[in-house]
Order: C-alpha cells, then sequence, then structure tokens
C-alpha cells in the first residue's frame, strides 16, 4: 500500500520501507537506514518520533513482541520513482512515517488505496499530532492525483483552514479527509475501512482485591510532588539548550497538574507571545556615506559591498532579551564576537533598551580579500548555555546546528542571518 507525504508545492513523497538484517542495539530497538543519502536533522528528528510511536502501537496490538527489534531501509521517491529525499524538509512528515512503518510490519499491502498523511508528531508517548503550514495547498495538490477510495490524514488543528470547495471536491472524487488528533485515531480510520485487523479480543483478568490502598496513594502524592519540584529547573534546562518544541510539551501538561504555580503562566506566554524587535544595520564607506538598513524579518539575502566598509549592529526589543552574535566566515570557520570569549560580560538586554555593536566609535570593517562573511545574530528570553563557552572548530557544526532549532522553534528566540560579501577589492 503506497504511503505519501504531503508536500508544501502539491506534491507527493512516497515512503518505500523494506527488511534489513537486524544487529540489536542497546536503547534502539528499532534500526532506520536511509538507502539515499543523509536526511536532514528534521526529517531524522520525525523518523526517531515515529518509530518510537509505531513501535508502542505495535507492541500493544500484539504484532511485535516487547523485546523483538527489527531494521529497516528507507527509500523516498516521486510518483515517477525518482529520489525526493532532498525536498523532504520540516517534521511534518512524522504521521506519514510513523503509518507507513505499522502498515508495512502489520503486512497490509492492498495496492487499490493510497494513503496521504502530513502532521508533526508531539510526544511519543501521547502520539498527539500537531498543525503544519500550507496544509490548503497539500491538500489541494492531493486531491488532484489521488484515486478514488484514497485517504488523507491531517492535523485536527487544521481541518478549518481547509475551504468548502476542497471539503466537495474531495467527496465528489471519492476521496475521504480525515482530521486525526492522535495517532489513535489515525488507526482507528484504517481499522473502519478494513486496512488494518481491529484489536484482538482479550480475556478479561480476574478482578484481585486491592491490598494497602493507601501505599498507592501515597506512591502518587509522592510522585506528584517529585515531578512539581522537578519540573521547572528541567523546564529551564531545555529552554537553555534551545529545546523550545520539547519544554512547550512538558509545560503544557504542567499548567493543569501545577495549576497553582504562576511561573507556569509565565513560561507559557514566553513561548507563545511574540517579541517586537527593531534591528538595524549601519554601513559607513570610506568616503564618509552613511546607510541604515532595517530589519523587520528573522533572514535577508546578502548584501553586495565593495569592501572596506565598517558596519555596526543596533537592536531594541519589548521584552529582556539575552544577545548572542557569531561570525561565520568563507571557510566556515565560527567565532563569538558577543560577550566576547575571554571576558565575562552581562549579555542581558533589558527593555526598550538599545544595544550596539560594537560601541560608538569602534566600527569593524569588511575586508574585500575575505570573501564571504556571515553575521548571526541571536536574542533569546533566556540564557543560551549551549552557545556559551569558546567556540573552536570542531564545534562549529554543533552550534549552527543549536542556532537553527531556535530559527524554527517559534518565538522564544529571534535569529538573523546577514551575509555581506564585497563585490571585489576596493578600488584604490
Amino acid at each position: 500500500m503506497p504511503v505519501y507525504i504531503l508536500l508544501d508545492d502539491g506534491s507527493q513523497a512516497q515512503i518505500e520501507l523494506s527488511d534489513m538484517a537486524h544487529i540489536p542495539a542497546p536503547g534502539d530497538p528499532v534500526q532506520i537506514v536511509s538507502l539515499m543519502g543523509k536526511l536532514s536533522h528534521d526529517v531524522e528528528e520525525s523518523l526517531l518520533r515515529a518509530k518510537c510511536a509505531a513501535l508502542q502501537f505495535l507492541v500493544s496490538r500484539l504484532l511485535v513482541a516487547p523485546s523483538q527489534g527489527f531494521s529497516l531501509a528507507l527509500e523516498i521517491f516521486d510518483r515517477q520513482g525518482q529520489p525526493l529525499t532532498h525536498k523532504v524538509r520540516g517534521l511534518s512528515g512524522g504521521l506519514a512515517f510513523a503509518l507507513a512503518l505499522i502498515l508495512h510490519k502489520a503486512r497490509q499491502l492492498p495496492k487499490s488505496v493510497e494513503i496521504c498523511a502530513t502532521g508533526r508528531l508531539g510526544d511519543p508517548r501521547t502520539q498527539g499530532i500537531k498543525g503544519v503550514g500550507a496544509i490548503a495547498d497539500k491538500i489541494s495538490g492531493a486531491l488532484s492525483q489521488l484515486t478514488k477510495g484514497s485517504i488523507i490524514f491531517l492535523p485536527r488543528d487544521d481541518a478549518g483552514k481547509l475551504t468548502a470547495l476542497l471539503w466537495e471536491q474531495a467527496r465528489g472524487r471519492g476521496i475521504t479527509l480525515a482530521p486525526v488528533s492522535n495517532l489513535a485515531e489515525a488507526v482507528e480510520v484504517l481499522e473502519s475501512r478494513g486496512i488494518l485487523p481491529r484489536t484482538p479480543n482479550r480475556a478479561a483478568a480476574v478482578p484481585r482485591k486491592r491490598r494497602w490502598p493507601w501505599i498507592t496513594a501515597a506512591c502518587g502524592l509522592l510522585c506528584y510532588f517529585a515531578c512539581f519540584f522537578a519540573f521547572y529547573p528541567l523546564t529551564r534546562i531545555l529552554l537553555e539548550d534551545g529545546r523550545y518544541e520539547w519544554a512547550e510539551s512538558l509545560v503544557e501538561p504542567a499548567r493543569f497538574l501545577f495549576f497553582f504555580d504562576g511561573r507556569i503562566a509565565q513560561l507559557l506566554q514566553a513561548l507563545e507571545k511574540a517579541v517586537e524587535i527593531k534591528a538595524e544595520l549601519h554601513i559607513q564607506t570610506e568616503e564618509g556615506e552613511k546607510e541604515i538598513i532595517p530589519f523587520s524579518q528573522h533572514t535577508r539575502s546578502r548584501l553586495a559591498l565593495k569592501g572596506q566598509e565598517a558596519w555596526s549592529l543596533s537592536l531594541k526589543a519589548s521584552q529582556p532579551l539575552y544577545i548572542y552574535l557569531f561570525l561565520r566566515d568563507e571557510v566556515d570557520e565560527l567565532r563569538r564576537l558577543f560577550p566576547e570569549e575571554m571576558i565575562t560580560r552581562e549579555n542581558l538586554l533589558p527593555a526598550g533598551q538599545e544595544w550596539v555593536f560594537p560601541p560608538p566609535g569602534y566600527w569593524r570593517p569588511i575586508p574585500s580579500d575575505r570573501g564571504r562573511e556571515i553575521l548571526i545574530l541571536t536574542a533569546s528570553r533566556w540564557p543560551c548555555k549551549d552557545l556559551e563557552g569558546r567556540v573552536s572548530w570542531r564545534e562549529g557544526r554543533t552550534l549552527m546546528e543549536h542556532l537553527s532549532w531556535r530559527d524554527r522553534q517559534g518565538e522564544g528566540a529571534w535569529v538573523l542571518r546577514l551575509a555581506l560579501e564585497p563585490e571585489g577589492p576596493s578600488p584604490r
């Protein structure tokens, strides 16, 4: 049975899984090997969540023994059979990966039904499905290519973004649009269509008389207080490491369990409320001409300069932010400009106060012989412990990955990438 990931441009990417010889690995019962090169960080994370959620389902349905592991080879094609791994980005393929894993191990492969899915998997234990972008384009493209009887799974949170015309087109073509909020709901749809077998009936266990109920209550109360005291430190560690989505997954249930703790409401507000930021690049040529370039979005295309210009950055925000500034040169060497590596300096910018780097009178030149340089400015509500310390060439790749996390994961941080590229040598 073909399982497809819905892509932003309206096309579909088919997931192909095949069995491989399994080599047991401690802590990793399910191993997935890509046969088409290295996957992006987001796709690897989607696969990790998908295999955890799928394994939980397969064990609960007695399709896989709890101690049994397996290995699979992964290939991703377009409808013409051409490799498409490079085009799959982001976390929206999580639901499709999980369904492909379940159907492959369940050996339910009727060729007459095509299944498409888009949706981000949240916590693998709850198997919740979060919304995605470009949902209308994805559904519209799938409706134009799928056959009668096909099923399209989408996040329930995004169902309201579909127009009445798309729903009518789906009914007219005999295609099922199935909004789901978790993996269990998707499985129920497959069971109702006879694609997956129903949950086997199990003999009811003989009720046993409970002893010492007060011990159970005491253990539950102890666990409750242990979670309460561990919640805030653990959340802070995740936030300071740039794992905003993980922290948000932890805060959501905590708001109901520990409703009396005001710190939770503050964390939710900080994660969801955008910061109003005014950023400007100041450029001064050798002739003394000055130019101010404002930024109202996270990224900007490169600027072609003549070389030997001097520059400075300024930043002002509506909320207190921690500031970090990095410079990446032509040979991918990354170093931190602010705060300086060898100097202990407070980098917390108060709300409404302007930050300028470098200080007035010390503008930095752009040498014409260095090639392209990329400034990376990160402003975060929390200290970025993973970005601090000395920066060496060994740590550059890790730092870039952490900066990318913050750029993708919402309102907790603001990342500006600015490429400065001289046009040629400075005139004599």
